[in-house]
């Protein structure tokens, strides 16, 4: 019976991990956005998903980098999973690009 605990506190403690490393994540992500503004030299308007990337590219890559990942995977998924930066989770307070869902304490997003 303990080893089963055990496991189980494991695979808890692994979902946390991933959790909060995704939220870490979401908020480097975050700092590095700006809204556009009228003085961007930009010859043709981006669509959605062009910004989110331009938006995301560069943090993305300095993470990758340091973390030994795929900065286009991560964007890739992040795109999918936040529809671009749209979804409600994507925003502020929770900044959770990759759809990732849980509770904890009786809390939940």
């Amino acid at each position: 019976m303990k080893k089963r605990i055990s496991k189980e506190r494991k695979k808890l403690l692994t979902g946390l991990a991933v959790m909060a490393s995704t939220v870490v994540f979401g908020l480097a992500l975050s700092k590095q956005i700006k809204p556009a503004s009228a003085n961007d030299a930009v010859q043709q308007p981006l669509n959605q998903t062009e910004y989110f990337i331009s938006q995301i590219s560069e943090p993305a890559r300095q993470l990758a980098q340091d973390n030994d990942l795929y900065a286009s995977v991560m964007i890739a998924q992040a795109i999918l999973e936040s529809g671009s930066g749209q979804s409600g989770l994507s925003g502020y307070p929770h900044y959770n690009l990759f759809g990732i869902k849980g509770a904890y304490a009786g809390q939940s997003a």
